[in-house]
């Protein structure tokens, strides 16, 4: 499963950028809640208030409040740094100063995560150094003005770039700063990141509380059945599937990964149901050409295997999305070797095996080479 990050203006995982109306409002209220305006009517007892203080930061707010790019809020941040070591600002102004500044970091923060999923939607190299940009502003604002708002976007950056410790740390922040109105895509973002940490039961837990704000929260559903899947609980886990359908219908990875569950559990006809199901939705959805291929050439129930037909959905998958994932190449070779196609076989897992799979894995790929070299193909058999 990839870890799947929530921003609160926009969900980074995706291939589109979608805006809360809510965290702009939220945003606004902010602004709103530390105005100059605000700090104004608070210091009017204040004789000893420098007026140029005040008309800078009115000047800077005037700005921040249109600014749409990322080079209006350097703008407003060098006015800030400005206003700071002048030393003239009173204790309201100063108040206010570090609020903003904070507030600052985070929006421009935001318009380089915004940049990072556009370059990574588009193929875009420059995805990752946006990201480290954003990380770098996030935790500016931790330390202009610690808010669990920039705990929590320090810590999409950290997840996305696979800092999972950091970004654990970071959303246990924005979850305990955030005593009031909890978002729950902290608890969703946590939950992604205690599954990548192999935490299971934790992420369980998070998942579950999200659930509990947004009952029909899919990825929410699904992260939570990947979860129990991994601790053996199958049944849950396919409940918790059965019920993300029924909510999203025409989602082809949900389809494909319940097909997975099936297939672990001995469930070869659901299985392959599931799996038809999820091309039908998706014909360019490789990892539901990936499982289809290896249910027909590996599965133990020869009614369901078809030799042709796994060699055509094993190379579909490569061709959709390449060679670089070990399982795809495994998949090819169960295929070659099921159509009695040995060497070719062998040479595939070869090559699986030279693509850096994980640890754990290494020995079953070793013991079907070995099958492979002995001329015979790979059966599977139930996993859990």
């Amino acid at each position: 499963m990839f870890v799947r990050i929530r921003n609160l203006s926009i969900w980074t995982m995706a291939a589109c950028i979608f805006f809360s109306a809510s965290a702009i409002a939220q945003n606004q209220q902010s602004f709103r809640d530390v105005s100059p305006a605000h700090a104004q009517q608070k210091s009017r007892q204040n004789d000893d208030m420098v007026s140029g203080v005040r008309e800078k930061l009115e000047s800077i707010y005037a700005v921040a409040r249109q600014a749409k790019g990322a080079e209006h809020y350097t703008e407003c941040l060098v006015g800030c740094k400005q206003v700071y070591e002048s030393k003239l600002a009173s204790p309201e102004e100063s108040d206010f100063l570090r609020r903003l500044s904070a507030w600052l970091y985070v929006q421009r923060g935001e318009v380089y995560s915004q940049a990072a999923v556009r370059a990574e939607a588009n193929g875009d190299p420059r995805a990752e150094t946006y990201e480290r940009q954003a990380l770098k502003d996030y935790s500016a604002a931790v330390e202009w003005g610690p808010s669990w708002r920039a705990y929590h976007n320090r810590g999409v950056s950290n997840a996305i770039l696979g800092h999972y410790k950091e970004a654990l740390a970071d959303f246990n922040k924005a979850i305990s700063t955030n005593t009031d109105q909890q978002h729950p895509s902290s608890y969703f973002n946590r939950a992604e990141v205690l599954y990548e940490l192999g935490q299971l039961e934790d992420a369980v837990r998070d998942y579950t509380r999200a659930l509990s704000a947004d009952p029909a929260d899919v990825q929410a559903l699904t992260g939570r059945a990947h979860a129990k899947f991994e601790l053996n609980q199958s049944a849950e886990a396919l409940r918790d599937f059965d019920e993300a359908i029924q909510l999203d219908p025409q989602n082809a990875v949900t389809f494909a990964d319940r097909g997975d569950l099936h297939a672990s559990v001995g469930n070869w006809r659901q299985a392959a149901t599931d799996f038809q199901q999820a091309i039908k939705l998706d014909r360019k959805l490789g990892r539901a050409y990936q499982s289809a291929a290896w249910l027909m050439a590996t599965c133990p129930d020869e009614k369901l295997q078809n030799r042709d037909l796994a060699l055509k959905a094993a190379n579909r998958a490569i061709k959709l999305d390449g060679q670089s994932d070990y399982r795809y190449l495994d998949t090819a070779a169960a295929a070659l070797a099921n159509a009695g196609k040995y060497q070719d076989a062998i040479k595939y897992l070869q090559q699986a095996l030279q693509n850096s799979p994980p640890p754990e894995v290494i020995p079953d790929l070793r013991n079907r080479l070995s099958i492979y070299q002995a001329g015979r193909p790979y059966r599977d058999s139930i996993q859990r």
